[in-house]
C-alpha cells in the first residue's frame, strides 16, 4: 500500500494499471457502428456532452461534471464549454432535389434497416413481388404508392444527411419499400425520378473540436456505469483533475474522460491512456472532420 501511494505520488497511476489489467477491453479502441440503411445508425456526434433525460437535477448541454484534489479532500466540480452545443452545424435547404438514385436508407421501415447494407438488399430479402418486373409499369406502380409521402404528401417527410457519415437518407414514416423498389427498378432501366423536400445537412465544427483539444486531451473509455466508478476511484488515488460527459448513440455503454492540459498529473493520465490504447476522442473527431469536406 506504501509502495502504491510512492509511486503515485511521484506519478505513476498504479490503481489504474491494475484496472487495466483486470478490464483490459474497456481501454479498447472505439469501434465504428455497422453501416446500415437506418438512419438512426448513424453516429449523433450532436449529442456528445448531452445529458440524458434520466440525469436529476438536470445539466444544460455542454455541462461537463469534475473531480479534482482541493483543500485536501477530492470534490465534485461542473465546467460549462459552449463547444459541445456548437460541435455540430446544421444547414436547411428547404427547397432542395436529388435524383432517387441517390437516397441511401430511411427513418421507418416494417423491415428491420439495420440488417441490410443497401436498399437493394432489403429489397431482394424482403419485396421480391415489388421487383418482380423491370419495365416502366413496375417502376410506375411502386412510385405510385400513397405512403412515399416526399411524392403525394410535400412537406411531411424530409431528408437528412450527417457528412461525417455520407449518406443520405429519407426521414419518413412509410413507403420504404416501395421506394427502395422504386430505386432498385429505376437504376436498371436507367431512368432518372427526381425527388424534391427539404434537406438537414449537419456537420462536425473542425473549429469547435480544435478549441477543446487546446485545453484538454478527451478519451474514451469503453465501459458502464461500474467501471466509470471504478476509474473515479483510481483517479482519486492518483488526485489527477477530470471531467466525464456522455456519448451518443450507440456509445451508451462509454464515457469520455476530459483531461485539462494545465494539469501535470491529468496529463501522465493521457499518457497511460495513450500507451494502453484509449481512443483520443480530439483526434477521432478531427479526423471525421477533416474527411467530411470531400462526401457532398
Amino acid at each position: 500500500m506504501f509502495s502504491t501511494f510512492i509511486c503515485e505520488y511521484l506519478g505513476h497511476p498504479v490503481k489504474l494499471d491494475l484496472l487495466f489489467k483486470r478490464c483490459p477491453e474497456a481501454f479498447g479502441p472505439l469501434e465504428p457502428p455497422p453501416s446500415s440503411i437506418y438512419a438512426l445508425d448513424v453516429v449523433e456526434w450532436g449529442a456528445l456532452a448531452k445529458p440524458a433525460f434520466t440525469i436529476w437535477p438536470s445539466h444544460q448541454h455542454g455541462t461537463l461534471l469534475g473531480w479534482r484534489q482541493e483543500n485536501g479532500s477530492y470534490r465534485r466540480f461542473e465546467l460549462f464549454r459552449q463547444e459541445y452545443i456548437q460541435i455540430v452545424q446544421h444547414e436547411k435547404a428547404n427547397h432542395w432535389a436529388c435524383d432517387i438514385s441517390e437516397v441511401d436508407g430511411f427513418a421507418s421501415s416494417k423491415s428491420q434497416l439495420t440488417k441490410f447494407k443497401t436498399t437493394d438488399d432489403m429489397v431482394e430479402t424482403n419485396s421480391q413481388e415489388l421487383i418482380s418486373e423491370i419495365t416502366h409499369e413496375k417502376l410506375t406502380s411502386n412510385l405510385a404508392h400513397k405512403e412515399i409521402r416526399i411524392i403525394h404528401s410535400p412537406g411531411s417527410d424530409y431528408f437528412c444527411r450527417s457528412l461525417w457519415d455520407g449518406k443520405l437518407f429519407l426521414i419518413n414514416s412509410g413507403g420504404s419499400h416501395h421506394l427502395a423498389a422504386a430505386k432498385y427498378i429505376a437504376k436498371r432501366l436507367k431512368q432518372q425520378v427526381l425527388l424534391k423536400g427539404t434537406l438537414n445537412t449537419y456537420r462536425l465544427n473542425f473549429d469547435a473540436i480544435k478549441s477543446l483539444q487546446h485545453d484538454f486531451e478527451i478519451f474514451v473509455i469503453n465501459g458502464n456505469s461500474a467501471i466509470e466508478y471504478e476509474f473515479k476511484l483510481a483517479m482519486e488515488s492518483f488526485r489527477a483533475t477530470w471531467l466525464s460527459h456522455s456519448m451518443p448513440s450507440p456509445y451508451h455503454e462509454a464515457f469520455a474522460v476530459v483531461l485539462p492540459k494545465a494539469e501535470w498529473r491529468s496529463m501522465k493520465v493521457a499518457t497511460w491512456l495513450t500507451q494502453v490504447g484509449a481512443t483520443n476522442l480530439g483526434e477521432y473527431l478531427i479526423a471525421l472532420a477533416s474527411k467530411q469536406s470531400t462526401k457532398i
